[in-house]
C-alpha cells in the first residue's frame, strides 16, 4: 500500500486512512483497489498483447466506469515501464524533472512501484506507490516522478484527454520555441504528424458511434458507414506512412543522433501492421453480406478502435522522445508521456 514521506519532518505515513486523509487535504486523491482478482500472468507480465491488457481493464471496469463518471473521465489504457522499455533511462530523466500537465494524472497500479514526489510550495512530500493503489494528482500540480529500485511499474492510466499528458516544465518558454527566423522543415512535419494523430483519433471516435449501431443484425445503414471510415483509416494511414517515410524520416536521420532516430523509425513496422488489420478488416465487409456475426463484427471493430488509438499514443511518444525537448508549439501532443 502507498507510504507518503514528508521532507521537511521525515514523518512517514504507512496506514491507509492516513495517506488517504492527508493526500485529499492536499487536494489529492487516494484508493486501494487491490490486485487480487488479477491472475499471476496479468499481474506480472511485462509484455501482454492488446486483449490480454483489455482483460485487465475489463477486471476494473466497475472502479473505473464509477471514477470516469464522478470526474470526468473518458478513456483508459495500460502503460508499462521497466529496464525491457526502449529508452527508459532518457524517459526517467524526463519524469525527473519538475513539471505539471494541464490534466489529471491517474494512475492505479497493476504491478511495481514508483514514488510522485509532490511539489506545493515549500512543501514537498514523496508518494510511494504500490500494487493495488490508485492514486490521482491534479491537474497543474508541480510534480516529478521516480521507479523504485526495482525499476519497473504497470498501471492503469485514466485521462480526459491525451492533450493534457504534455509535461510543463519551469524552462522559460525563450528556450523551447523555435526562432521565427529559423524555420526547421523537421517541425513542419512534426506538426503534420500530429495533424494526422487529430484526424485518426476523430475516425476512431466515429468508429465507437458505428459499434452503437451494430446489434443483433448488420444493418446496411451501419455497414455502409464502417466500409467509408474504414476506407478512409486506409487513405490516411496510408498517406500517413509515405510522409514519414519521404519526408519526416530523410530529415531526421540527417539531424538526429543515430538512437533516437531509430525511436522514430521503430513505429514503421506498426504502421504496415495496423495498416494491414484495416485492410483486411475493409475486405471482410465488403461482401453483402458479411461472411462474419453481428458480435464477431463488433469485436472487430473495437479491437480495431483500440489499436488505432494506441498506435497515435505510441508514436507520439516516440516522436517526442526522438526530439529529446520538443518546442512550446508543439505541445498539442505530448512532450514527454507520464506514467
Amino acid at each position: 500500500m502507498a507510504t507518503v514521506t514528508i521532507r521537511r519532518s521525515g514523518q512517514i505515513l504507512r496506514e491507509p486512512e492516513l495517506v488517504s486523509s492527508y493526500l485529499n487535504g492536499q487536494g489529492m486523491f487516494y484508493e486501494f483497489w487491490g490486485v487480487e482478482r488479477l491472475d499471476g500472468y496479468l499481474k506480472e507480465s511485462y509484455t501482454l498483447k492488446p486483449d490480454e491488457q483489455q482483460t485487465i481493464l475489463d477486471l476494473y471496469v466497475f472502479e473505473i466506469s464509477d471514477l470516469k463518471s464522478r470526474q470526468g473521465y473518458r478513456t483508459e489504457d495500460i502503460v508499462v515501464l521497466s529496464d525491457a522499455t526502449p529508452n527508459i533511462d532518457a524517459i526517467l530523466e524526463k519524469f525527473r524533472r519538475e513539471h505539471h500537465h494541464t490534466d489529471d494524472e491517474v494512475r492505479f497500479v497493476v504491478d511495481g512501484s514508483g514514488i510522485f514526489t509532490i511539489r506545493k510550495n515549500d512543501l514537498i512530500f514523496d508518494v510511494t506507490v504500490t500494487a493495488g493503489d490508485l492514486i490521482v494528482v491534479p491537474a497543474y500540480t508541480r510534480h516529478w516522478f521516480e521507479l523504485t529500485p526495482e525499476r519497473k511499474i504497470k498501471c492503469i492510466r485514466i485521462f480526459k484527454d491525451p492533450a493534457g499528458w504534455a509535461a510543463i516544465y519551469n524552462e522559460p518558454a525563450a528556450a523551447r520555441v523555435l526562432p521565427a527566423q529559423k524555420p526547421d522543415r523537421k517541425m513542419n512535419f512534426v506538426k503534420t504528424l500530429i495533424a494526422d494523430h487529430q484526424r485518426f483519433l476523430v475516425l476512431a471516435k466515429e468508429l465507437e458511434g458505428i459499434l452503437s449501431e451494430l446489434t443483433d443484425s448488420i444493418t446496411s445503414a451501419a455497414l455502409e458507414g464502417l466500409r467509408k471510415r474504414l476506407q478512409q483509416i486506409i487513405e490516411l494511414l496510408s498517406s500517413h506512412v509515405e510522409r514519414k517515410r519521404n519526408e519526416l524520416f530523410p530529415v531526421l536521420r540527417d539531424r538526429l543522433p543515430k538512437a533516437n532516430y531509430w525511436l522514430m523509425e521503430m513505429t514503421e513496422p506498426q504502421d504496415e501492421m495496423l495498416l494491414g488489420e484495416v485492410r483486411q478488416l475493409h475486405d471482410l465487409v465488403s461482401g453483402l453480406p458479411p461472411p462474419v456475426s453481428a458480435e464477431q463484427l463488433k469485436k472487430s471493430v473495437a479491437q480495431l478502435n483500440r489499436w488505432l488509438r494506441e498506435h497515435v499514443m505510441i508514436e507520439e511518444e516516440h516522436l517526442f522522445l526522438s526530439l529529446e525537448d520538443p518546442p512550446e508549439e508543439t505541445k498539442g501532443c505530448q512532450e514527454a508521456r507520464s506514467v
